[in-house]
């Protein structure tokens, strides 16, 4: 993964320690939840503290979630 690659996943993990983009809050079943009650220093050190693997891991869980989620909106 070049650098600005690995920029970009780094901050849209990031910011999906904000909230859940679908709920819009902090699902208890996600996988990021305990994640989300640390401070926003924590989050950042937490994210970039993965490796290029962990979080091409986290997108695809995310990923996959937010599919499931959508398909049980219709």
């Amino acid at each position: 993964m070049d650098q600005d690659s690995g920029k970009s996943l780094r901050a849209n993990i990031f910011g999906l320690t904000v909230a859940c983009p679908f709920e819009l809050d902090n699902p208890d079943d996600c996988l990021l939840h305990k994640i989300r009650l640390l401070s926003l220093k924590e989050r950042k050190n937490w994210v970039y503290g993965k490796s290029d693997g962990e979080c091409e891991s986290i997108q695809r869980h995310h990923m996959a979630c937010l599919q499931k989620k959508e398909s049980y909106k219709k």
